[in-house]
């Protein structure tokens, strides 16, 4: 039997916006531009623009050879990890790649690897059969935070679960200002009390914005 045929949900783009005063005038205004092509279209057209002054954001599904800059975004949202071996990781993307509804989303900010979120869509039996998509695992790396990366990653996530026919996108939230303030930005809302239960409780360290995880 074949291996089942993965499909990239239609997500690619670029988003190009003024990055200091000597990009042309028609371009200072701060208009963002948006683009659909294809992935080397893509990359052609964020070279340009990025010649030309602009800031320049690419959102698309990772690949395998983004899988370096991903596991250090991971390090960064939670530091105490400790490293994955490269067969684990390897093994762990295969499985990630062959899960139905499953997008791992990241942002390229002038070429460089700069925030990633973790999509899944789940198949659903109530509200019509209309599904729900989940996100996890937000980061955006600290040296490029404040330029719009986070923004556009959660509406690509919103282009996603529309696409996918969802009627719902739910996502846990760390406590703590900064982030409830990003995430209501993005047209979240805090409509429900979040639950967790860890396994393996002494190997895990707590996430960013927990508490530790003894206290209740």
């Amino acid at each position: 039997m074949s291996a089942p045929v993965r499909r990239e949900p239609p997500i690619e783009r670029i988003d190009a916006a003024a990055g200091d005063a000597s990009c042309p005038p028609s371009a200072v205004t701060g208009n963002v531009h948006r683009v659909v092509r294809s992935r080397d279209a893509i990359g052609r057209d964020a070279r340009i623009l990025h010649k030309l002054g602009y800031m320049t954001i690419i959102i698309r599904p990772a690949a395998e050879t983004d899988l370096s800059a991903l596991l250090a975004l991971y390090g960064e949202l939670n530091p105490d990890d400790a490293p994955l071996p490269t067969k684990s990781t390897r093994d762990i993307w295969a499985a990630i790649r062959l899960q139905q509804g499953r997008t791992v989303l990241v942002a390229a900010l002038n070429g460089v690897l700069a925030g990633t979120a973790d999509c899944v869509v789940l198949p659903n039996l109530t509200r019509g059969g209309r599904s729900i998509l989940v996100v996890e695992n937000v980061v955006v790396a600290s040296a490029h935070r404040r330029r719009g990366v986070g923004r556009q990653l959660m509406d690509a996530a919103v282009r996603l679960a529309e696409s996918a026919g969802c009627y719902k996108i739910q996502l846990l939230a760390a406590d703590g200002h900064e982030a409830h303030t990003f995430y209501r930005a993005c047209g979240f809302r805090p409509l429900a009390q979040g639950f967790r239960r860890y396994l393996d409780h002494d190997r895990i360290a707590p996430e960013p914005g927990e508490r530790s995880r003894s206290q209740h």
